[in-house]
């Protein structure tokens, strides 16, 4: 499935997440190819994003614990190789479909779409 990320920026908005979650997953959304997978620096994030890189490494922990993205950290001998961040695609509340148990008792009108 090809990464969404207008989809992932509403799933974004209707979310619970904190505000500092928001920022980091908008951020990796940005930066991510079609398959959802992004690789900018720890310090990178925390620039972007306008934070310490204390509280970019507390966000990534909390939306990786949330199911956001998933964290792939790679190391060469004596050198550090950015992680790799795959943002999992969510949806949005509002694109979700209604079950049909929830479409009411109403069978003149059309279904919903």
């Amino acid at each position: 499935m090809k990464f969404d990320p207008l989809g992932m920026l509403r799933a974004v908005r209707d979310s619970d997440l904190s505000l500092n979650e928001r920022i980091v997953i908008v951020m990796l959304t940005s930066r991510a190819n079609e398959q959802g997978r992004a690789h900018p620096s720890l310090q990178r994030i925390a620039d972007d994003c306008g934070m310490s890189r204390r509280s970019a490494i507390r966000a990534i922990a909390d939306l990786e614990s949330k199911g956001w993205i998933r964290c792939s950290r790679q190391r060469a001998e004596k050198q550090h190789i950015p992680s790799v961040y795959t943002v999992v695609q969510h949806r949005s509340a509002s694109e979700m479909p209604v079950p049909q148990s929830h479409q009411g008792s109403d069978r003149e009108s059309p279904p919903l779409v």
